[in-house]
């Protein structure tokens, strides 16, 4: 059986290598929180980085989104990922902690010229290539691209960093996410008229833009409950900054963590081919959604009981299944409700709200992870997802 349908390959090479080279070389997350403990943060502080990250995209995601629209989704992408690249190289030179907080805004900008636009990108390619089935294709594949890279990534990180310190996989990362907008530059957007617009031009297109993409997300009978039920998913986010000080509390050394990252990609890259056919047995989408969300929470609240290192290593692996699992999914059925014209920018009103869940949970994680351990935080946010099964079965489609 062929990896890829007829005329997939070219027309899609770039964006497949472009998620290969970030799989392979973006290394940073199995030692994130390590790393800020290291050099001396509280779990409050690294939380408060996290919660950044999450949040000051909201400040910049529906004129990015609306700018992409505008201006084409290749230059966003190209310039967010630069600037993105280039905040991961100077993390590990700056030695204060107002100097991160500069470099965490720097990248959640950069991570709002990115999102929305180029799921949009591939989605008026595909149709204006009238390659429309190809769409639910690239979703699974990008994903199963992504999780072979980070078996190599994981493995790649561990081996760095027992021999030359957690630094290393910060300007490794940086440098390979500013190299993987190459293969981008070969992919046109012909279909893509250019008009010539003054600042004050842009300003009310962005002003125009975001009054559309905002109510017609919230009160799409869809779009809002697929939006508010990620927004409860993403409250597990407060799990990040505990995983790792939880499996060095079970006994696992800091330079292993990325083999168990490796791992965990390792068992799940088939998983995204999975969707389609699990979501057959279900029939709705709100149905998959939210099986999904309940296995999701069962695999945080057993946390409670898990002191093994192996069960622990376990259980991080099982949370992985969900998001696999879901991701084609929920985007295929995401955007089969967005008109063209303002499909960026109502992918930035999605991720603007999913980042503030996360945010806002990552703050609250960091101030439970000093005070009651970096188990229990994995155990409370299996709690706070379980609304997120309601507002998936809210889901009226046939309004």
């Amino acid at each position: 059986m062929k990896f890829f349908n007829s005329g997939e390959w070219k027309t899609l090479w770039p964006f497949y290598l472009y998620h290969l080279i970030i799989g392979s070389f973006f290394m940073i997350m199995p030692f994130f929180v390590i790393f800020f403990n290291t050099v001396g943060l509280t779990y409050k502080q690294i939380s408060m980085l996290f919660a950044i990250l999450f949040i000051s995209p909201t400040i910049f995601e529906i004129p990015t989104g609306a700018f992409a629209d505008a201006y084409g989704r290749k230059f966003s992408v190209i310039v967010g990922d630069f600037f993105f690249g280039l905040a991961l190289f100077l993390i590990p030179l700056i030695k204060n902690y107002s100097g991160l907080i500069l470099l965490f805004l720097l990248w959640g900008l950069s991570s709002s010229f990115t999102s929305g636009a180029d799921s949009a990108w591939v989605i008026d390619l595909l149709k204006h290539k009238k390659q429309n089935k190809l769409t639910h294709n690239y979703f699974v594949k990008i994903r199963s691209i992504a999780s072979f890279g980070a078996i190599v990534s994981g493995i790649l990180g561990s081996i760095l960093v027992k021999f030359y310190g957690l630094n290393i996989v910060w300007y490794v990362s940086g440098v390979a996410i500013m190299f993987s907008t190459i293969f981008l530059w070969f992919l046109s957007e012909e279909y893509f008229k250019r008009k010539k617009h003054t600042f004050k031009d842009l300003t009310k297109e962005t002003f125009n833009n975001f009054k559309v993409s905002i109510p017609y997300g919230l009160k799409h009978p869809v779009l809002l409950y697929l939006i508010l039920g990620g927004f409860f998913v993403m409250l597990s986010a407060m799990g990040d900054v505990a995983w790792q000080p939880y499996f060095k509390d079970v006994g696992i050394p800091v330079y292993f963590f990325g083999y168990i990252f490796s791992g965990a990609a390792l068992i799940v890259i088939g998983l995204p081919f999975l969707a389609k056919p699990l979501l057959k047995k279900f029939k709705k989408e709100k149905y998959y959604l939210s099986a999904l969300t309940i296995f999701y929470a069962i695999v945080l609240l057993s946390v409670y009981f898990i002191f093994s290192p192996i069960l622990a290593v376990v259980a991080f692996i099982l949370t992985s299944f969900p998001f696999e699992l879901k991701g084609p999914v929920e985007e295929t059925y995401f955007q089969k409700f967005i008109p063209n014209k303002i499909r960026a920018s109502v992918g930035s009103v999605k991720s603007m709200i999913l980042r503030i869940g996360g945010g806002i949970s990552l703050l609250i994680g960091g101030y439970l992870a000093d005070l009651v351990g970096p188990r229990m935080v994995i155990v409370y946010s299996g709690f706070f997802i379980l609304p997120g099964i309601i507002f998936y079965l809210m889901i009226k489609e046939n309004k």
